[in-house]
């Protein structure tokens, strides 16, 4: 089995922090059949070939999940993907969003 732990911080309220962590289940449930539930401030998600939890802290967000064989042969393609989701939704590493492309310039 495969195991997953991923720390980010954010600057955002808690509440705030909250939503966005909802926001990114609601997508996961769609796409991929995920059950969630919150528990104070965990958010436990399972699936077949996955469990773990999301816990929303004050200046952290933090994933910790168990992969089953098979899917641990994709783990680091699944952590990429969860990295890109914590980037967009709550910022860079240093928890600040990445800046937007002005518009109408190209590269």
């Amino acid at each position: 089995m495969g195991e997953i732990t991923i720390r980010r911080q954010h600057r955002l309220p808690l509440a705030r922090a909250r939503e966005l962590a909802e926001r990114v289940a609601a997508g996961l449930r769609e796409r991929f059949d995920l059950h969630y539930e919150w528990n104070e401030d965990a958010l436990h998600f399972r699936r077949d070939g996955v469990r773990g939890r999301l816990t929303v802290a004050r200046r952290e967000i933090r994933i910790d999940a168990q992969l089953s064989f098979l899917l641990s042969l994709a783990q680091p393609q699944i952590e990429q993907e969860i990295l890109a989701q914590l980037d967009r939704m709550f910022g860079g590493q240093d928890g600040h969003a990445a800046p937007s492309p002005r518009p109408g310039k190209r590269s």
